[in-house]
């Protein structure tokens, strides 16, 4: 079973501190370094996730971060994290994404998602401002963007599509999108549609590709590809490769393991090389991922 850990426990001589990421940006971020200096383990969690006692068994690793997420499998499972691979993990996105100290990141996504822990530890280790909206506040989103108070924005897919709508019916939105430096899209696959409106208008998302266990991100495509569909060139350090035509992964910010009956064990996608199979079908162009879905769909519906 899944781990579950009340607020606060002792963990290999250290501190779980779960922490609610729907707190207002200034303070999560404000807790999120607080543990950080602690040593403590971090646990992503909302406050109204249910707790139980709980013991976890790491034989020494330094984990400094615990993420649940439910995948596109529906089933709940929670990964491990060493303390230098989150740290790197947040350096590498940042400069995939050239983020700079002193910008504004903001970004609308689903609160404790591995896409929302993604950011928050990007901006906490490149000491930016950061900007939360509600994903169903749309205009919250928009103002700011009109106004120039930000100056990156992460969002989901169907975010972006209203974002679209909206900038149809006002010219001025989209040259406001013009002036951000990252347009950042996940937690989805992009619709070909979707992107290329927002290429055509030479404004083009940031798509993504990447799975809770691999850090999450695996790549991030920041500028208009040649290639349809791709997701960019993978982070720093990150290897790809295809086998039967399966994406496969190997990247020095992947999880440590799965958390399965209070202790971390290795998950079943990765072999004794530290690759992972991703699930997804996909094609490597030119360097860059281009996403085909999810294996087993395409079983499902082959005639």
């Amino acid at each position: 079973m899944p781990l579950s850990l009340p607020t606060e426990r002792r963990l290999d001589g250290r501190r779980v501190t779960a922490i609610d990421p729907s707190l207002p940006a200034s303070q999560l971020l404000d807790s999120m370094r607080e543990r950080w200096d602690r040593h403590e383990v971090i646990l992503v969690d909302s406050a109204s996730a249910p707790v139980g006692e709980a013991r976890l068994d790491v034989d020494g690793s330094d984990v400094a971060l615990l993420q649940r997420t439910s995948g596109t499998t529906g089933v709940p499972r929670m990964f491990a994290f060493a303390r230098a691979g989150v740290r790197e993990h947040a350096a590498a996105t940042a400069r995939a994404m050239d983020v700079r100290p002193g910008c504004r990141v903001a970004m609308a996504i689903r609160a404790g998602t591995a896409y929302y822990t993604s950011v928050v530890l990007m901006s906490l280790f490149n000491d930016t401002a950061l900007v939360v909206f509600d994903p169903l506040d749309i205009d919250s989103a928009i103002r700011a963007i009109l106004e120039r108070r930000i100056d990156t924005f992460d969002a989901g897919v169907r975010f972006w599509q209203t974002i679209a709508r909206k900038a149809r019916r006002d010219p001025a939105v989209l040259d406001a999108l013009a002036d951000l430096s990252v347009r950042g899209v996940g937690g989805d696959p992009l619709p070909r549609s979707v992107e290329a409106h927002y290429r055509d208008n030479g404004i083009p998302l940031a798509n993504g590709y990447g799975l809770t266990q691999a850090g999450p991100n695996v790549a991030i495509g920041l500028h208009a590809s040649a290639t349809e569909g791709s997701c960019g060139r993978p982070l720093d350090g990150v290897e790809c490769t295809i086998r039967d035509g399966e994406l496969v992964i190997r990247s020095p910010f992947a999880a440590l393991g799965e958390v399965v009956n209070h202790r971390i064990v290795d998950p079943p996608e990765r072999d004794d090389d530290g690759w992972l199979r991703t699930g997804d079908g996909a094609q490597i162009i030119d360097g860059e991922i281009v996403p085909l879905g999810r294996l087993r769909d395409q079983a499902g519906t082959a005639s």
